[in-house]
Order: C-alpha cells, then sequence, then structure tokens
C-alpha cells in the first residue's frame, strides 16, 4: 500500500506536469501566430504605398529596406513594443545615435567613441557614438537633426539608429498600429539613411 501511494506521489504530478507544460506550448503557439497575423496585418496596410510586399515571416519588403515589427517581451508580452526599419547606406564605419535622454544605455567601447557634434541642433538634442570621429562631424549636421526630428514627431517617439558594414538600423521603441504611424515610420527612417548618405559624401 505505501509503495502504491509512493508510485502516485511520483507518477500523477509527473503526469500533471507533462499535460500543462504541453497545454502551455500549445497556448503560446496560438498567442505567437495570432501576434504574426497582426504585424502581417498592420503592414499590409501601407505595403502598397510604399510599393513593397509583407514577406510570410511579417516583414515588409521595399526597394529601400526591410520595415518590422517586433513584441520584444515574448514570451512574457505580446504586445508590439518595437518598429524597426533596416536599409543600406554609403555611410562606411560604425555609428551609433540615440537622444540624449537615452545616452545612459549605450557605452562607448574601444570602437567607439563620443562625438560631440558642431551642428548645435545635433548637440543639443543627440548623443553620438562613431568610430570615425572626422566622418562623424561630416554627417552629423543640422539636416540629419531635421530628419531624426521629424521622424520622431511622425511617430510620437525616441529613434535610435545604428550603422555597421554599409547597413543603417532605425529603431523606435513603440507600438506602431495606425496605417498613418506606420507610413510615418518609413518615411521618416528612409529620410534618416538620406541625409546619412548625403552627409557622408565628402564635397569636392
Amino acid at each position: 500500500m505505501a509503495l502504491w501511494i509512493l508510485v502516485c506521489m511520483i507518477v500523477v504530478p509527473a503526469i500533471g506536469g507533462f499535460y500543462l507544460s504541453r497545454g502551455k506550448a500549445k497556448t503560446l503557439a496560438r498567442l505567437e501566430a495570432k501576434l504574426t497575423a497582426d504585424i502581417r496585418n498592420r503592414l499590409t496596410s501601407i505595403a502598397r504605398e510604399v510599393g513593397g510586399s509583407v514577406s510570410e515571416g511579417a516583414v515588409l519588403d521595399t526597394a529601400r529596406g526591410k520595415m518590422s515589427l517586433v513584441a520584444s517581451k515574448a514570451p512574457e508580452s505580446y504586445v508590439v513594443d518595437l518598429a524597426k526599419f533596416v536599409g543600406k547606406t554609403d555611410l562606411s564605419g560604425a555609428v551609433t545615435v540615440v537622444r540624449r535622454e537615452d545616452a545612459s544605455k549605450v557605452i562607448a567601447t574601444r570602437n567607439l567613441r563620443v562625438l560631440e557634434p558642431k551642428d548645435p541642433m545635433m548637440a543639443e538634442h543627440y548623443h553620438v557614438l562613431v568610430s570615425d570621429v572626422e566622418e562623424g562631424q561630416r554627417w552629423a549636421t543640422a539636416k540629419l537633426a531635421e530628419k531624426l526630428r521629424a521622424l520622431e514627431t511622425g511617430v510620437r517617439a525616441r529613434c535610435r539608429v545604428q550603422v555597421a558594414g554599409g547597413t543603417a538600423t532605425v529603431f523606435v521603441f513603440r507600438n506602431l498600429a495606425k496605417a498613418e504611424e506606420l507610413k510615418a515610420f518609413y518615411d521618416g527612417a528612409v529620410g534618416v539613411i538620406d541625409a546619412l548618405d548625403g552627409s557622408s559624401r565628402p564635397t569636392s
């Protein structure tokens, strides 16, 4: 009898744990599928307007780059809290640009040094890290600051820009759901990359 009780104490919880984990896995799979469908619908709302198409992985592919929406805290939270645009740039070297308020979130490394922009608008609002200080002064201009501010105004959130290996990534940490917000982010990100490219080209 004691042996039977011992077996029940071991086996029953194990069976319960198996079905509990199985049920949790199914729930997570449903939430992920729902999230992917939601993101695809959001991106589809502007796909035609920007001349792009949405892939099965819920990424908007355009001639200028790729735009995606992410729930960065999944599986704890399936709220979309990050918009990302990735595009090619003529800018060489490595770059990180964040708002002054977010400077503590970015640490200078041996390969990235803090740049003090000569342009007062860039210096006032943005914290800049670069691998090439001379090149950084060339593109950290009022034009770039204006494009960054236009992007942030359009989506009502602070942005972050990273450049590495000829690829620029523009981030906004906000749940963008409306078509006009998504379009504002797309246009703003493209404008930022254009400003980086234009300012990085040496003048003859």
